[in-house]
């Protein structure tokens, strides 16, 4: 198994640096664009934190697997082009996976899967894709590209999600339904039809309701 490079710094490299000793996987650098590595930007949990330039010339696609420990904007669209970018030298990314993946029929590559996801059967995952703790994916699921998946988040039998979607804590995908590119699913929606791309999905607004006052 390779070593392995981290892309970027920050709270959510932190979280993938953690997932990654867990299963016993050895990190040799965190790795940021030049124009980001500064005098105070040399070590990222006591590890070398190096320019593009210098990944490239030292850590070549056969010594090192890479992950994209950021989650890149505007709709995931920066993650996409950094690991096409690299792609484009040899490089593979590794996925870094804390569940039970045994049931899934397909997991491409460079996803980030945390832990409690519920994986069933015949479960379809592109690459590129941040899945959060405690998501359910029950049997018959595609998940397209570069997707952010938030906790709890919880799709029905044979529902699908595009590619640059983000899906909100504990939304709900109804059976059947796809979610088209590029939706933003907002925390505690419930989809019940197919999406169209590009658009947002909320759930009602939360309001007062007017009762008695209990604590009298």
């Amino acid at each position: 198994m390779k070593d392995v490079a981290v892309i970027g710094t920050g709270d959510f490299a932190s979280i993938v640096y953690q997932i990654l000793k867990k299963h016993g996987r050895n990190i040799v650098c965190f790795s940021v664009d030049e124009k980001y590595r500064t005098d105070g930007n040399k070590t990222f949990w006591d590890i070398p934190v190096i320019g593009r330039s210098e990944l490239i010339k030292t850590y070549t696609p056969d010594l090192v697997e890479l992950v994209v420990g950021f989650i890149g904007s505007p709709m995931f669209d920066v993650r996409e082009k950094k690991c096409d970018e690299y792609k484009a030298l040899g490089y593979l990314f590794t996925n870094v996976i804390d569940t039970d993946i045994s049931y899934a029929s397909e997991i491409g590559e460079g996803n980030i899967i945390m832990q409690n996801v519920s994986l069933g059967y015949d479960v379809h995952i592109g690459n590129g894709n941040i899945i959060w703790p405690g998501v359910v994916f029950p049997h018959n699921n595609c998940i397209g590209d570069y997707n952010n998946i938030a906790p709890t988040a919880s799709l029905s039998g044979y529902a699908c999600v595009g590619s640059h979607c983000y899906i909100g804590n504990n939304a709900i995908i109804k059976n059947r339904v796809t979610v088209n590119d590029y939706t933003f699913v907002g925390a505690g929606a419930y989809i019940r039809h197919d999406t169209i791309s590009g658009t947002t999905m909320v759930p009602p607004k939360s309001y007062k309701l007017d009762r008695p006052d209990t604590r009298l």
